[in-house]
């Protein structure tokens, strides 16, 4: 694109709440970056739109970008909006989808594999699994993602088990049997009723945080024991927690068991280890954080997402702002979580300044330099890094000014030096609203639920393209 088409996009867009934004990046795989992670409800803006114009303008960056994304525990997690681009690959690109074959059931699940049935990569992909199957070594874990023909399926799951059966000339008595066979899971477990074969120390994190109701009803006496054993913290009783993100944790702590919950949020990876920087989290707590765009599963919406993410950095946080955070709405409030606080406990304190107002973020900066011109601060007492949770829907800054400018300006004028800035996108409300522009020193632009974007930020200068490239050009999305 020319600079005169590009100049036409800087500053061209407004906000929700009617402040001057960008309408790009002005690069296509950071736009791609930037959204990817807040498109769970319309996936097709990525499959059929971002995703190709990031594709035409380096194809390379832009396939890693979708494995990040699909990256259960190194990248975003993001399946609903993988799968629906992958099929499209498939369809427009069967050769790159015949590449990525082998790809997914490393970064993602087995049955990702499946949505290259009825595309011209349908007959690669059987293969694949067909092969996997076969392979005693190997098969348990694709066996546990393939569809059965039996029980509460969806059509689309039976049809896809149909297609498979077939292609490995089994009958479907003799496919289910196999699957059956290789299997050994905590749903088969539940299924026949066998729960003293459940070993809750070995439980899969997802099964862990899902589960718990069922496990209290089920097998109330075994797992009472196992949650006192937690609780103690004694070293007996240990509990999965790799492949679930914060605000999976909140959401068992919301429903669940609280105990429990508390217990899985200690055993999450820590992604900020190495850093000594002065990092504070702004977390939005606007109304538009729980639109419905911003819902992510069930009763969780952004704003809970960038709740759980501030806390899980502000306690793993090794600076002088360990165990605080802001929030910020129509106006800002400082949050000190304490160090003795259980996760329900933090999660409550957070809830009592959640206004549900406007997104006035000019005033958080605001109140941040007042604060420190008031009380003699030096810049050593200031924040050096500044981690945005938002929707990126600010309210109005300096007339003509986008928020990131009027920012830089209350701070030239303070005396203070800029903090770096993080914009991370928790939900998408409109399709053009980018905060900075690619060369901005000292910003970042990443998107989605995952506090492993955090091994991006904490080291290095900070702009948006070299994020990207920090993260996504490693070994693991070579393909």
């Amino acid at each position: 694109m020319s600079k005169l088409f590009d100049a036409s996009r800087t500053k061209s867009q407004l906000t929700l709440n009617g402040a001057v934004t960008h309408e790009s990046s002005l690069n296509k795989n950071v736009d791609l970056f930037y959204k990817v992670g807040t498109l769970r409800k319309n996936p097709e803006i990525v499959s059929e739109d971002l995703f190709w114009q990031a594709f035409s303008e380096d194809s390379e960056t832009a396939v890693r970008v979708l494995l990040y994304s699909r990256d259960i525990r190194g990248g975003m997690g993001e399946r609903n909006v993988f799968r629906k681009t992958f099929k499209t690959i498939c369809n427009q690109n069967p050769s790159l989808g015949s590449r990525l074959l082998v790809k997914i059931p490393e970064l993602g699940r087995w049955d990702d594999v499946l949505e290259a049935i009825g595309t011209p990569v349908e007959k690669d992909a059987l293969q694949f699994i067909s092969d996997c199957l076969t392979d005693k070594s190997n098969a348990a874990l694709c066996a546990k993602w393939m569809p059965r023909m039996r029980g509460n399926n969806t059509v689309k799951n039976k049809n896809n088990a149909k297609v498979l059966a077939k292609f490995m000339k089994l009958s479907y008595q003799e496919y289910n049997k196999l699957l059956s066979s290789l299997s050994d899971t905590v749903e088969q477990n539940l299924s026949s009723k066998d729960y003293s074969d459940i070993d809750y120390s070995k439980l899969p994190s997802l099964a862990a945080a899902r589960y718990q109701a069922l496990f209290n009803r089920v097998d109330s006496d075994r797992y009472a024991k196992y949650r006192e054993s937690l609780i103690k913290e004694d070293g007996q009783a240990k509990i999965n927690a790799g492949a679930v993100y914060p605000y999976d944790v909140v959401k068992s702590c919301m429903r669940g068991d609280k105990a429990v919950a508390n217990a899985q949020w200690k055993s999450l990876p820590d992604y900020t280890e190495g850093t000594n920087e002065n990092i504070i989290c702004l977390s939005d707590v606007s109304g538009s954080m729980t639109f419905d765009n911003a819902k992510v599963s069930g009763d969780i919406y952004a704003l809970h997402v960038g709740i759980a993410l501030s806390i899980y950095i502000a306690e793993r946080n090794t600076g002088i702002f360990k165990d605080q955070m802001m929030v910020y709405s129509t106006n800002p409030y400082f949050i000190d979580i304490g160090k003795s606080l259980t996760l329900a406990q933090k999660l409550s304190k957070v809830q009592e300044h959640v206004e549900y107002g406007s997104t006035d973020i000019m005033k958080a900066f605001a109140r941040i330099l007042e604060l420190g011109k008031q009380h003699n601060l030096t810049q050593e007492d200031m924040p050096s890094k500044v981690i945005v949770f938002s929707d990126m829907e600010f309210n109005q800054a300096i007339s003509g000014m986008t928020n990131f400018e009027s920012i830089s300006l209350l701070y030239s004028q303070s005396g203070y030096k800029m903090p770096q800035l993080v914009f991370w996108n928790l939900a998408s409300q409109q399709k053009g609203n980018v905060p900075v522009q690619v060369g901005q020193k000292g910003t970042a632009l990443v998107s989605g639920f995952s506090p492993s974007i955090m091994k991006g930020l904490l080291t290095g200068e900070l702009e948006p393209v070299k994020v990207m490239q920090k993260l996504v050009n490693v070994p693991r999305y070579d393909f």
